[in-house]
C-alpha cells in the first residue's frame, strides 16, 4: 500500500511561493481548493488538520504539503479521500467526512483502473468504520464493495503488473462479512467463490468452509 501511496504522492520538489498568492501554494493550490478550505473548515479545524496531516515527515518545519511546495498528485479525488483516512477516528471524523464528501465531487471516471480500485478500497474502509454511528455509512460501504468487485477482472492484471502478485481484495472480503452478518449466506458464498476463482489473496477457502457449514445447518433446520 505504501508504494501505491508514493505513486500518487510523488516527488517533493519545493518551489518558491509568492506571498499573498495562495493559489500557488501546496496541494490546495494545485487543485484550486483554497476557497473550499476556508469555507468548509473553521480556524480551529484548519489548525488541527495542519498539525495532524503529515505524509512527509521530512517536510520543512512549519510547512505542510497542503499549503506549501509543489507535490505531484495525479487526481484531487485521490488526494481528498486519502487525506480523509488521516482523520478516520472519533476525534477527527467530522473533518474526515468533509474531505470524503469533497472527494465525491470529482468523477472516478478520471481515474485509471488501479486508481479506481484503491479509491474503492479507501471508501470501504472509511464508511464501514462508521456503519453504526452515521446514517448511510453501511450502504456507502456496500456500494463501494460492489464497485470494486465490478472492476475486479480489470484491476487484477493491473495489480499483477504493479505488485507482481494479487493482494487481498477488500471488496470481496468486506461484502462477504456484511452478507454473513445479515444472514445472506448464499450471497456471501457466491461472493467468496467469485473472488477465489479470480485468484485474489484472501483466505476464501477458510471462509467458504464456515459459510457452507452454516448454510447446511440452516437448510437442515428448515426441513424439520
Amino acid at each position: 500500500m505504501k508504494s501505491w501511496f508514493n505513486k500518487f504522492f510523488g516527488g517533493s520538489e519545493k518551489t518558491v511561493i509568492k506571498k499573498n498568492d495562495p493559489s500557488e501554494k501546496g496541494v490546495l493550490g494545485q487543485f484550486n481548493l483554497w476557497s473550499w478550505w476556508y469555507e468548509t473548515f473553521s480556524d480551529e479545524e484548519r489548525k488541527y488538520i495542519l498539525e495532524k496531516y503529515n505524509p512527509f515527515p521530512d517536510y520543512p518545519l512549519g510547512e505542510s504539503v497542503l499549503t506549501h511546495g509543489n507535490i505531484s498528485i495525479a487526481h484531487p479525488r485521490t488526494f481528498l479521500s486519502s487525506t480523509a483516512l488521516w482523520f478516520n477516528d472519533p476525534e477527527g471524523v467530522s473533518i474526515a467526512l468533509k474531505f470524503m464528501d469533497k472527494a465525491h465531487k470529482y468523477p472516478h471516471s478520471d481515474l485509471d483502473t488501479l486508481g479506481y480500485h484503491f479509491d474503492c478500497h479507501e471508501r470501504i474502509k472509511f464508511y464501514y468504520r462508521w456503519r453504526n454511528e452515521h446514517e448511510g455509512a453501511l450502504e456507502a460501504a456496500i456500494f463501494a464493495c460492489k464497485e470494486q468487485i465490478a472492476i475486479a477482472k480489470k484491476s487484477a492484471p493491473a495489480c499483477l503488473e504493479e505488485f507482481k502478485c494479487l493482494p487481498r481484495h477488500t471488496g470481496y472480503e468486506q461484502l462477504a462479512i456484511i452478507y454473513e452478518k445479515q444472514g445472506k449466506l448464499e450471497e456471501a458464498i457466491a461472493i467468496c467463490e467469485q473472488g477465489r476463482v479470480q485468484g485474489w489473496a484472501n483466505d476464501f477457502e477458510k471462509r467458504l468452509t464456515r459459510l457452507n457449514k452454516r448454510f447446511t445447518k440452516l437448510k437442515d433446520k428448515d426441513k424439520k
